[in-house]
């Protein structure tokens, strides 16, 4: 599978590389872009949050795959 960039749309709209769940809460993440603003014109399709928690965002790049970013 070839690396996705930060604008391309995870399939699904799920994490491809990192965990779909919030590993404090165990909430679905959801983009953060869209959490924020629903309405928003333009999504970054590797920002995550957890809509429980909301105290940080997670990156999907594979950089990211076993860290805590925010």
């Amino acid at each position: 599978m070839k690396e996705l960039a930060a604008y391309e749309q995870r399939p699904d709209g799920k994490p491809v590389y990192i965990e779909a769940n919030c590993p404090d809460c165990g909430s679905t993440l959801v983009l953060h872009d869209l959490l924020v603003n629903p309405d928003i014109p333009v999504v970054w399709h590797d920002e995550f949050a957890c809509p429980q928690c909301q105290d940080r965002i997670f990156v999907d790049q594979p950089t990211y795959r076993n860290s805590k970013v925010g």
